[in-house]
């Protein structure tokens, strides 16, 4: 047998063996980020301008937290050149300012407030986190601030951003001046250059805020000397829990401590019995999450339970203090709750405190429904003239599409089979025996078509096809099965369809505000609850 001779080969993937420590040189160097894309980075992170200004007046709590604190937010606007649909010139936001007469930082401090990464110690109850809200907050809706703030010491300092200067690096502009003796110390932030808003009316964007700030702060301003004025309005504590209304039920007399946390407590309600929050549905239930006094989080149920309109009205507040629940909570810059991020043994603690008083609200809500049902029902006819009236009042405020000119149509336009356009994709319908209703005035025909989306569906799906308003009608939803059933046998179906037209065409013709779009949506959920419940309230025939 004859040997062979190993041939050796480099093979050409191989990796040059990596030297030994002794022969490697060594350097350390510092890179600095590229400011300008850092900048443009940090203000794409996803806040919305709502939660931006709520992160800018954590701030100016944390600065002015003591006796007499006073927080004012305004709202400047300027004309747009643009007409309303009632003549008026239009309004948008050009510039939103937050002061607060705290105790002010010297030069050196507002130095360290406005760079990237503050280094400005926070103290336990202090809302601010991470040192980043000012700038990123600021940025996120636009790409100028100014933080103008004296001591008292009759100096003040200002410190400009300008996303332009941050093309030359991280570069800030400084000012100071001399102040008139007895100048009273305090802070003041203005945003300039808004691009990024997503509401411009200024009237609507306040009106939002202050909702939104009087739930976020509501412990801070019921129980501290702190006032927050949103363009010299006062704002008021909001309690989503209702907590001291003697119609809510309480599940814990207080706050209750969690076993294995120092500082976690929680309390247990359910306002399914509150006049002022009964017609609220799926929206209506969840896990508030405190976080030294401050809202981080509202009607969370995931992953706890999900959202069903059997457990409307069942709410938990959980409550902290300093930072024992961030790390666990996965808390971001932007101190949101992220349900998907809890850690398990958090979850396992809360599920084994409050998920008994879940089940416990769920049989009550069920045995309450029950002996409603057989309470003897006011007329039906009065029922939904209620709604009717409602009604009359939005449609006051709708803005119609311009009729179009039209043909005179053929019995070749027509068939027995159309398509119900609606989100996701088209679905054959069939046309029953409700005809199609014309109203003149509105130079429109009103087309009724039934087809199928489950029980727990919406009544109807309403859409524009030309000079056409179609309202497709679920035939599976009890109350559109029942009207159907009884029509021509004493049945007020005119009454029903007109009623169902109103609210269709309300629905497509609402303006892009989401107070008035989640005010519609609260109505129509109510709605579709109340008639499905009525349906056994309709006489046999």
């Amino acid at each position: 047998m004859s040997l062979l001779k190993k041939e050796e080969r480099a093979c050409p993937s191989t990796p040059p063996p990596i030297p030994s420590a002794a022969n490697m040189s060594h350097a350390v160097e510092e890179l600095i980020p590229n400011a300008y894309k850092t900048a443009m980075s940090l203000r794409c992170m996803g806040y919305n301008n709502y939660d931006a200004c709520m992160d800018l007046i954590d701030n100016s709590i944390d600065a002015a937290r003591g006796s007499g604190a006073e927080i004012n937010v305004i709202i400047k606007s300027e004309q747009t050149g643009e007409l309303t649909n009632s003549g008026n010139k239009k309004k948008k936001i050009s510039s939103i300012t937050i002061q607060d007469n705290g105790k002010g930082m010297d030069l050196n401090t507002l130095k360290q407030a406005v760079r990237y990464g503050s280094e400005t110690p926070h103290g336990e109850v202090d809302l601010g986190k991470f040192g980043m809200g000012l700038n990123t907050a600021s940025t996120s809706m636009g790409t100028r601030f100014e933080v103008t703030t004296t001591t008292g010491d009759g100096v003040s300092h200002k410190a400009v951003f300008d996303i332009e200067t941050f093309k030359k690096g991280f570069k800030y502009d400084f000012y100071s001046v001399d102040l008139p003796p007895g100048t009273p110390s305090g802070t003041s932030l203005k945003i300039l250059k808004l691009d990024n808003m997503k509401c411009w009316d200024p009237k609507s964007f306040s009106t939002t805020l202050i909702k939104k700030v009087a739930q976020t702060f509501r412990h801070l301003l019921s129980s501290s000397n702190i006032t927050i004025k949103v363009n010299r309005t006062i704002v008021k504590p909001y309690d989503p829990l209702f907590w001291d209304d003697p119609n809510t039920v309480r599940y814990t007399p207080s706050w209750v401590g969690i076993p294995g946390y120092k500082t976690v407590e929680y309390r247990v309600c359910s306002v399914r019995k509150t006049p002022s929050v009964i017609g609220s549905m799926t929206t209506n239930q969840g896990i508030s999450w405190i976080r030294n006094q401050r809202e981080i989080g509202a009607n969370v149920t995931k992953p706890f339970w999900q959202a069903f309109p059997d457990y409307r009205g069942f709410l938990v507040e959980i409550r902290y203090s300093g930072d024992e629940l961030d790390s666990e909570l996965n808390l971001n810059i932007q101190k949101r709750l992220a349900p998907e991020s809890l850690s398990q043994s958090l979850i396992d603690c809360i599920e084994q405190e409050i998920m008994p008083y879940h089940r416990q609200n769920h049989k009550e809500y069920k045995k309450e429904q029950g002996d409603k049902s057989k309470l003897k029902s006011k007329d039906l006819d009065k029922q939904l003239a209620a709604y009717g009236t409602k009604m009359k009042t939005i449609s006051k405020s709708l803005h119609m599409p311009e009729i179009q000119k039209v043909k005179k149509s053929t019995s070749s336009d027509s068939s027995s089979t159309t398509k119900t356009r609606k989100k996701g994709g088209n679905t054959d319908t069939k046309k029953g025996s409700i005809q199609a209703h014309r109203t003149s005035h509105l130079g429109r025909n009103f087309v009724f078509e039934r087809t199928n989306w489950t029980a727990q569906g919406p009544m109807m799906i309403p859409s524009f096809d030309g000079n056409n308003i179609i309202i497709g009608l679920n035939d599976d939803h009890p109350f559109i099965a029942k009207t159907i059933e009884k029509e021509g046998k004493g049945m007020n179906l005119s009454f029903v369809l007109g009623l169902l037209a109103a609210m269709g065409l309300a629905q497509l013709t609402l303006p892009e505000d989401p107070d008035i779009m989640a005010a519609y949506d609260k109505f129509s959920n109510s709605f579709n609850r109340n008639c499905a419940e009525l349906v056994n309230k309709i006489p046999k025939v």
